[in-house]
């Protein structure tokens, strides 16, 4: 299923990446939206692309993204730059473009699927269910058949409670 940017920005948000300072980007700065996640120090640059990639323009736009970024004085190292494929054609140069470090590490993103390959997003289809993990205390007593496990349990309860 094709990603927008839309849904891709809501997605990020849930992991706590939030857009600012996107109006920086010159000459066009609705070409990019910047989110960054002030928890973890990290910030992603998305760029929609609606053709046709080109491995050469994809490192010159990142690095003059990086260069905005470094005045800025954000961490380059903890920057990302997403290149979001608006089209239903399957890209093959994903590998190249990916593996090539230079300027900014980038990932091409045509999918929730692909987001799964981003190794610091928890969240990555919006849908995760959370795990609630509880202990009930009292029904771990009652089912209990050690005798001994069980008085350990009580005194615990006991103390807790302040009786003793």
């Amino acid at each position: 299923m094709k990603l927008n940017k839309s849904r891709l920005i809501e997605i990020l948000a849930e992991n706590n990446f939030f857009v600012e300072n996107s109006h920086v980007f010159k000459p066009d700065p609705s070409e990019y939206t910047f989110l960054y996640n002030k928890l973890v120090s990290r910030g992603i640059v998305i760029k929609e692309y609606n053709v046709e990639i080109d491995f050469k323009n994809v490192n010159e736009e990142a690095a003059l993204v990086k260069e905005i970024l470094k005045k800025m004085k954000y961490n380059i190292w903890n920057m990302y730059y997403f290149v979001l494929i608006n089209t239903d054609n399957q890209i093959k140069k994903n590998y190249i473009i990916e593996r090539d470090y230079r300027n900014m590490r980038k990932y091409l993103i045509q999918s929730v699927e692909d987001l799964k390959r981003i190794p610091f997003l928890e969240k990555t289809t919006g849908l995760e269910e959370e795990i609630n993990l509880s202990i009930d205390y009292c029904d771990l007593i009652e089912s209990s058949q050690d005798q001994e496990i069980n008085k350990i349990i009580k005194e615990g309860l006991i103390t807790m409670e302040g009786k003793k």
